[in-house]
């Protein structure tokens, strides 16, 4: 069986110390390695331009954009000269060639820079009788000469030394060396360079004048997305962090927020395991609420969308995987108040920023890739496997239970097996349906290899993009189809798309997002397939009897009646359940710029989501007279209708001026109006004809239609201020109303300033050869959370599904809240500080922040008795308390950059503590409450979801009974506090878990450490890159575990048990106590005895390609050509033994499951490893 790669305790101790050092071995070889950027590569690029008779200057503006590079070009050089230039994805190189050569201006590559010099058989015509006389008449006087370095000392090419006043002057070569004659003494020269600060300067008596030139870091334009706009990365004050294409490409799985695991610092995700599509639990900076959504607010294109988990089949999915990856050109994760304000009550959890790939001018490139691949689990765990030891160790235990002090335990068969398994346990008509003892002992079905299997994927993606001067479109289309681990599940998704942007006339712009996406789900729910062949499905049992049919499908018991019994296999011939969606997913705008520096937007977007669901049991599975019938049985259906309809029009002003040399001011003004409306209808029914999906005879219906879920209308406004492009200031506000909350409450607003020092500016810093920039920011706000439920402020008469209020088959209602007007928002207050970095001429560049979250207002179910009429007794009313504080770093290394090799790492950490500063207090409550889901805890003064449950102390050597530490009842009843005694209580004779909970110190489900590592190399032709994630310090409660741990009736074992070892060496032993019994108490509470250590490392991502050399791929008629091949979740280090370290509950990704107990695991499914193959081609 496959295992995850388990870690020796010494093993385990050298990996803590050496993680460390690997990355400053790493770190320090790159900074002795680093070389620079090769003209060839540069001349490689690619790049498309049309145009007749346009400007040289402006040719060569398009060309810088495109290519990312920069020129450098001297007077000399007529810039409005004009030019014709047809080219369409082609390399630099033949560009130039055609643009400069006729023309006869020769160039030259240094770096990411170009040098511009007229052409030596130019400069050797002579010149006209006119431009003669003009040089006769300034006769030169005195030469000069010198050297022009950079501030690391490193000479510059291409640099411009002009004579002022004229259009004389020359440039530095390769080696930074030039020489010019001056008219006389008191000449001035102008020495400038782009991205450096302009010098002028007197020549005087100097005949050598040598020169450093400084950068100016106003040419660092590189543009961040922020809300409801972009930011010049410089000017930036707020918390970001950002992820490319590239990346989102290297992400093997349905939905695009898995590619922010371990290379986003501060934002955990965790992906539900093994099922395609499944949803993703997504927390930045730590959980802000108790039994609110913790989900950040996700917004594509502008628009907010549905991004809450719809489940089937017990899985929650999500709905993030109905949307193309290839269509993203980044991320963007809003985490601290600044960034995120202008979102206001959505905006707690944090916001993060889709935005799709849009047309280029030029003409159209087509873009084609296919990957094929297969999945797998990650790991599985050992299990007891056959009759013979699974029955022996059943037998021993029931043995054992006089010396444990248990009730006396049979144990022969008939008492150790369900009624309705062993012939002779029914009437002896039913023995051709049952087995016997001798089947029992000599069978050994591996039930995972009949509900596991290997998984496939399968995606091709065609994308078109091009464009005229005033229009350019994007499209793209893209088939996906995925084969889960999990017989019976499945994916398919078919998407489409069309970018398109219009200048009518130059200040207008007109642009249209659509996007269709089709997605099949198949599932079959884990409880019946996948977890039966981890509880109820012994190796004992045969999958079919020897007349074909199969064993245990239908179980029968005493007095005639019958269930579902525990063959998965059989269920799974006899069940479907297919989940069909639509969605669609727009946005259109209109931008005006009248004047300069002012925009006006217009931005209507939709979210149309419509999901057909049909759940079928065939009468195979569902016979009349089954138990759970709540007519007849005969075939059971369940076709389920939803529809969401969300909107949102967003309109904005945006004004930007530029006061003098030292000012700038950036206004933003706007407005949002959001709703959102909702249809659901569900229809169960039995009595299901052959063939069809729907029953005849209806046992219930929901039906919700036109429901307007909620609506939120927003006015919120931005002010951006520089002083001398390096003191910024900026502050935000937002006003929403909900009509989530009563009219009392309706409306909240939220503040936010921040402020930034580009300290790297300062003339004591502006010199360093160590520090290329460097920029100190610091910002505090406040945000809300909005994620309450839609109605939670009313009184609630609710439809509350299944068996519950029905009568003559007709639906019915039930009184559940008493309402609460005065509900109002949850709000959070962040401080966070930070500081940027680029050192080492850009070799190095990070991040790091520290950051302070306390939310308050937060919602909890404070109890109102069991008379007061109510289904739950309770109202939701605002006042817990949570705090949030941490730190994140973030290294970008370029360790070799050179013409056949490169290097670069990336590598982000993050620390967050999470504690409860209080829940609420109440006449009857010695201390305040505490809140309590299973095993977890919510209390003051401890972390979220902090476990809570008895202390397991170890065997009793006398019986081999578990024994727990008991708790100081007096104690806990006056302040709630959690203190032993000092004496044990045996839990396998009794259960007292209930007065002997508690609150474990430092085992809490959060990661006290967490990030990833990311290495790129790039050989020639070759790229390769690898990425780990780890998570430190969080604890894993195994649920599964402690069920398996237990001999009793029809329970499948684990091979090992916590505390015991291997239960086939426990059952050989000879000296000593056994230390299994018969039905043990213990079995049935929560103890620490099934809590791990959940740290792990694993290799999350893998992936090499081989680009085809451009002359190769030109003769195949094509652009670009690239094979590679990509594996996920390769290798796992961890000391966890149960199935995965990387814990998601399959109940959901938001609610108080989410929060309380993401470390709870109950045989949920594993994540995949993944490997596949990929080809890509651009023509």
């Amino acid at each position: 069986m496959k295992k995850p790669v388990p870690i020796p305790k010494n093993l385990w101790k050298v990996m803590k110390i050496t993680f460390s050092q690997v990355l400053l071995i790493c770190l320090c070889t790159g900074l002795a390695m680093a070389h620079k950027t090769s003209a060839q590569e540069v001349l490689n690029r690619t790049i498309s331009l049309q145009g007749d008779k346009l400007e040289l200057r402006d040719v060569l503006r398009q060309i810088e954009k495109e290519a990312k590079v920069k020129f450098v070009y001297s007077t000399r050089i007529q810039s409005n000269q004009r030019v014709s230039i047809h080219a369409s994805n082609r390399r630099l190189s033949v560009v130039l060639d055609e643009v400069l050569k006729p023309i006869d201006i020769d160039y030259e590559v240094i770096e990411n820079r170009i040098l511009l010099r007229k052409s030596k058989e130019r400069q050797s015509v002579p010149q006209p009788k006119e431009e003669q006389g003009a040089w006769t008449s300034q006769p030169i006087e005195l030469p000069i000469s010198g050297t022009i370095k950079d501030e690391k000392g490193v000479a510059m090419a291409g640099v411009s030394i002009l004579i002022k006043g004229t259009t004389r002057g020359t440039t530095t070569d390769t080696n930074g060396n030039y020489s010019l004659d001056v008219p006389d003494a008191q000449t001035t020269l102008i020495i400038s360079y782009v991205g450096y600060i302009t010098q002028q300067l007197v020549v005087g008596t100097r005949s050598q004048i040598n020169l450093t030139l400084l950068p100016d870091d106003r040419f660092l334009n590189e543009v961040q997305v922020v809300a409801f706009g972009e930011q010049r990365k410089r000017d930036v004050t707020g918390s970001i962090s950002s992820l490319k294409a590239a990346d989102i490409r290297a992400n093997t799985a349905a939905s695009p927020d898995v590619a922010l695991q371990g290379r986003a610092a501060g934002v955990q995700i965790t992906q539900a395991g093994g099922t395609p599509g499944g949803a993703v639990r997504i927390n930045v900076r730590g959980v802000a609420s108790i039994n609110s959504n913790s989900q950040p607010l996700i917004v594509i294109d502008g628009q907010p969308v549905n991004s809450s988990a719809f489940g089937t089949g017990g899985v929650a999915m999500n709905p993030l995987s109905e949307i193309n990856p290839d269509d993203i050109e980044s991320m963007e994760v809003l985490k601290d108040a600044s960034a995120s304000i202008l979102f206001g009550s959505r905006a707690a959890n944090g916001v993060i920023l889709i935005t799709t790939k849009k047309g280029k001018k030029g003409k159209p490139t087509f873009d084609f890739g296919y990957q094929h691949g297969i999945n797998t689990a990650t790991n599985r765990v050992d299990l007891i496997d056959n009759g013979a030891d699974h029955f022996n160790i059943l037998k021993r235990a029931a043995r054992n239970n006089i010396q444990a002090g248990l009730a006396p335990a049979s144990s022969n068969l008939a008492n150790l097996v369900p009624t309705g398994i062993l012939r002779g346990s029914l009437p002896a008509s039913f023995d051709n349906q049952l087995i016997d003892s001798t089947t029992l002992y000599n069978t050994s079905t591996n039930w995972l290899d009949q509900v596991l299997r290997q998984g496939s994927f399968q995606q091709a993606t065609l994308s078109v993009g091009g464009g005229t001067k005033n229009l350019t479109i994007y499209g793209s289309g893209s088939y996906r189809r995925e084969e889960g681990i999990v017989i019976g599940q499945g994916l398919r998704r078919l998407s489409g798309r069309i970018n398109m942007e219009y200048n009518p006339i130059k200040i207008l712009k007109l642009g249209a997002n659509v996007s269709l996406n089709g997605i099949t789900n198949e599932m079959v729910p884990l409880g019946n397939s996948y977890q039966y062949g981890l509880s109820s499905a012994l190796p004992a049992y045969p999958i079919q009897l020897p007349d074909g049919t199969f064993f245990n499908g239908i179980a029968n018991g005493t007095n005639n009646t019958t269930r579902i019994g525990s063959n998965p296999v059989f269920y799974r011939n006899n069940y479907s359940n297919e989940s069909n969606t639509f969605r669609n997913i727009n946005t259109f705008f209109a931008q005006l710029e009248p004047v300069k520096g002012l925009t006006i937007r217009s931005e209507f977007g939709t979210d149309r989501q419509k999901t057909r669901n049909d759940i079928l049991l065939n009468p195979t599975l569902f016979p009349q007279g089954i138990q759970g019938a709540e007519r007849m049985g005969d075939g059971r259906a369940e076709n389920r209708n939803v529809l969401n309809r969300n909107s949102n029009w967003n309109n904005t002003i945006n004004y930007t001026r530029e006061l003098g040399e030292n000012h700038r001011l950036v206004l933003l003004a706007g407005n949002s109006l959001q709703n959102r409306i909702s249809d659901n209808e569900t229809y169960i029914t039995e009595r299901v004809p052959s063939s069809a999906i729907t029953g005849l005879d209806t046992t219930r219906s929901v039906v919700f239609n036109d429901e307007i879920s909620f609506r939120f209308v927003s006015y919120f406004g931005r002010i951006n201020y520089a002083f001398k492009d390096r003191y910024l200031f900026e502050v935000s506000l937002r006003s929403d109303g909900s009509s989530r909350f009563g009219p009392e409450n309706r409306w909240a607003t939220f503040p936010g300033m921040s402020v930034g020092w580009v300290i790297s500016d300062e003339s004591f810093l502006n010199t360093s050869s160590f520090v290329n920039f460097m920029k100190l920011r610091a910002s505090y706000g406040r945000t809300g959370n909005a994620e309450i439920g839609n109605f939670s402020w009313q009184k609630n008469f609710t439809f509350v599904g299944y068996n519950a209020a029905i009568y003559g088959g007709i639906q019915g209602g039930q009184f559940t809240n008493p309402g609460n007007s005065a509900l109002t928002w949850e709000s959070t207050t962040q401080f966070d500080a930070g500081i940027e970095f680029t050192l080492l001429n850009n070799r190095i560049s990070g991040t790091l922040d520290y950051y302070n979250k306390d939310s308050d207002g937060l919602l909890l179910d404070y109890a109102l008795g069991p008379l007061f009429g109510t289904i739950n007794n309770s109202m939701t009313i605002n006042l817990g308390s949570v705090r949030n504080r941490g730190v994140e770093f973030s290294l970008t290394t370029r360790n070799i950059i050179k013409e056949g090799f490169r290097w670069t790492t990336d590598f982000n950490i993050s620390h967050n503590k999470n504690t409860v500063l209080s829940t609420y207090t109440a006449p009857f409550l010695n201390y305040p409450f505490q809140v309590i889901a299973g095993p977890s805890i919510a209390t003051p003064g401890y972390s979220l979801g902090n476990y809570y449950m008895a202390q397991f102390a170890g065997f009793d050597p006398n019986t081999g009974n578990e024994l727990f530490y008991e708790r100081d009842r007096v104690a806990f009843s006056t302040t709630g506090q959690t203190v032993k005694t000092g004496a044990l209580w045996d839990g396998t004779i009794a259960n007292n878990a209930g007065n002997n909970q508690f609150i474990l110190e430092n085992r809490t489900p959060y990661p006290v450490l967490f990030g990833g590592l990311t290495n790129s190399f790039q050989f020639g032709k070759i790229d390769f890159n690898f990425l780990f994630y780890y998570q430190y310090g969080n604890w894993i409660y195994d649920q599964g575990e402690r069920i398996q741990s237990y001999p009793t009736t029809g329970q499948v074992l684990r091979a090992e048990s916590p505390g015991i070892g291997s239960l086939r060496d426990e059952l050989a032993r000879t000296e000593g106590v056994y230390r299994m019994q018969w039905n043990s108490n213990a079995r049935g509470f929560e103890s620490s005895r099934f809590l791990h250590d959940g740290s792990f490392i694993r290799l999350k991502n893998v992936q090499i390609g081989y680009n085809l050399p451009a002359s190769v791929a030109k003769k195949l008629r094509l652009r670009t050509a690239r094979i590679s091949l990509t594996g996920q979740n390769l290798l796992t280090f961890t000391k966890f033994n149960g199935w995965d370290p990387e814990v998601f509950r399959n109940g959901g990704a938001d609610g108080s499951t989410a929060t309380l107990s993401p470390g709870v695991t109950n045989n949920d499914l594993p994540q995949v490893r993944t490997i596949l193959a990929g080809i890509n081609f651009g023509f």
